[in-house]
């Protein structure tokens, strides 16, 4: 759960740098999945994150009326969407929207697999006590692993086919280095409105103390964001290790 809160420079802040430990660990577990697999396995194993990294591109493309000329889904090296350029803050929505629909893909994992028995955890996130959400999405992911694999039943089987495709889209979740060099500039522009937004509140004028519209964003998104951390720490638990022990 989220919060209800007037959102200040610090709860801001602190939804900026949940996003970027998003795209951290999304890198993160690409690199882990590569020394665990090899390159070809790897690309085969990470094949459905691929596929909805991919869809998020093109469906951003298609809500901001961005022309689509090419979407490949199946590549040695992943995928690739081609579309014309548009300005810095369209750039922005279609390079970073594989975190938004990768992390809304795994809410629905979470959603899908509950109906055979798979428990997930979730966080309880504090837009503004970073620590407290830490602790809390550590201790969500490990009650996840250990109500899943504890019991050694037919849910565990289910949670390790839930454990894959979690790992698939993790490790595909962050923008590629192209769509960050794209998104860089509007994602810059779009972080400083939004810090001029709470700063200034536009609307104290009319008696409203908060920002409405982006509570509400900021609550919603840090939901998914939040999703999105913690079903990225469950799968770091566990190649880590393997992939110490494989170094060997």
């Amino acid at each position: 759960m989220v919060h209800a809160m007037a959102v200040s420079l610090a709860g801001y802040a602190a939804f900026i740098i949940w996003m970027v430990v998003l795209i951290i660990l999304g890198f993160a577990t690409d690199y882990l999945l590569a020394r665990i697999f090899g390159d070809r396995t790897h690309r085969i194993f990470v094949g459905i994150g691929v596929i909805v990294h991919e869809s998020s591109h093109w469906l951003a493309c298609k809500l901001t009326g961005t022309q689509v000329m090419e979407v490949s889904l199946f590549e040695a090296t992943g995928g690739h969407v081609t579309h014309e350029k548009r300005g810095p803050v369209v750039m922005a929505l279609i390079g970073m929207a594989p975190i938004i629909g990768g992390s809304l893909f795994l809410m629905l994992l979470g959603y899908l697999f509950g109906f055979v028995g798979v428990q997930y955890s979730r966080p309880d996130i504090d837009l503004n006590d970073p620590v407290a959400t830490s602790v809390s999405m550590l201790g969500a992911a490990a009650a996840t692993l250990w109500a899943n694999l504890s019991a050694m039943s037919i849910v565990t089987l289910f949670f390790l086919l839930f454990l894959y495709l979690v790992w698939s889209m993790v490790a595909c979740i962050a923008p590629s280095r192209p769509d960050m060099k794209n998104a860089a500039l509007g994602a810059v522009i779009l972080v400083i409105i939004g810090a001029l937004v709470v700063y200034l509140r536009p609307l104290s004028w009319a008696g409203i103390t908060g920002t409405p519209v982006l509570e509400f964003i900021a609550s919603n998104l840090m939901i998914v964001v939040g999703v999105g951390i913690i079903m990225s720490l469950i799968p770091m638990i566990i190649a880590i290790p393997v992939a110490l022990m494989k170094s060997r």
